[in-house]
């Protein structure tokens, strides 16, 4: 038995000792080898951070970016303001119109806010419409998180069919009046130079409006009857007298449209314009006063849009 262990326990030496000698050999290198990846770490780091930092001013310097990062900055600053408001709530609880003033509050930095986009950056109108989606949901969020009895949700209560079809027939009615003014002013009004302006500041050409129509006729005008309407209007009535509330929400939204027809139009015209937008402001209010929703002045909105977008259509030569 000795003997036949004899090969086994002799393979198990020459094993051994070559595994040490590979060790003895192999060993220093692995550990030179390692050192050397060691060392060559904090640069290598270096260098990756130094390629992440040149990549993000590379897309900082993109206007649309450096837009949206500006808007990040503005959401934040309304969360610090819903946070303000949010810590102060029982102090306001016993201010006079103390819900009413975080209303009106939110309503005029989100008008700002949009309004120092527009004039500050002029971003195309794809990336202005996500900031002013994301401003106004803001401001509508950090209200209702500082009021959670506010019942935002009201303002999409369901309509009653006779009253669509009554705000149907306005809307008509509207786009007639609107279509009727614009032939009946069109010589005071320079629609090339609006072109070039929506061109130049928008990106919005004869390439793109129908779909730039669509959104404003639909979505958009959704967004601000939601934000002035629902918000700035059948909000704010019940904190301050419904007067008030009218006022002050056409006010805001006639003002909001105020940068974006800064520059198309004679001055007279301009403030035709604005006291007309106001006119307006207090119609739809009115109109929601009597439904308790958003959705007859919609309806008629819409129409507007169809009216200003059929101007628009034959400012590019589309029809």
């Amino acid at each position: 038995d000795s003997g036949a262990g004899r090969p086994g326990g002799l393979r198990d030496r020459v094993c051994q000792a070559m595994t040490v000698e590979l060790l003895q050999e192999g060993l220093p290198r692995v550990l030179e080898q390692a050192g050397q990846a060691a060392a060559d770490l904090p640069e290598k780091a270096a260098a990756l951070v130094d390629s992440a930092v040149d990549a993000a001013e590379q897309l900082i310097e993109q206007p649309e970016v450096r837009v949206l990062a500006v808007n990040a900055l503005l959401v934040v600053l309304l969360c610090l303001v819903g946070l303000l408001f949010y810590v102060s709530r029982r102090a306001l609880a016993h201010a006079p119109y103390g819900s009413g003033l975080q209303s009106i509050t939110f309503m005029i930095l989100g008008c700002l806010f949009i309004c120092f986009i527009e004039v500050g950056y002029r971003p195309p109108y794809l990336i202005k419409s996500v900031c002013k989606i994301t401003l106004f949901v803001a401001c509508i969020t950090m209200f209702q998180l500082c009021n959670p009895k506010a019942r935002m949700l009201d303002m999409f209560q369901r309509p009653k069919p006779k009253q669509l079809l009554l705000a149907l027939l306005a809307g008509v009615g509207v786009y007639a009046l609107i279509l009727g003014s614009f032939f009946f002013f069109r010589s005071h009004i320079d629609l090339s130079q609006i072109a070039l302006s929506l061109t130049q500041d928008s990106s919005i050409s004869e390439h793109n409006f129908l779909f730039v129509s669509l959104y404003i006729s639909f979505f958009n005008s959704l967004l601000e009857e939601i934000f002035f309407r629902g918000f700035a209007f059948l909000s704010l009535r019940r904190e301050v007298p419904q007067g008030i509330a009218a006022c002050v929400s056409a006010l805001a939204f006639s003002l909001y449209h105020f940068v974006i027809m800064a520059s198309w139009f004679k001055l007279w015209i301009f403030v035709l314009l604005l006291v007309s937008l106001f006119v307006a402001g207090l119609f739809f209010n009115w109109v929601d006063s009597r439904s308790d929703n958003i959705y007859n002045s919609w309806l008629i909105h819409m129409f507007a849009n169809f009216s200003i977008n059929t101007v628009g259509f034959l400012m590019f030569g589309m029809v």
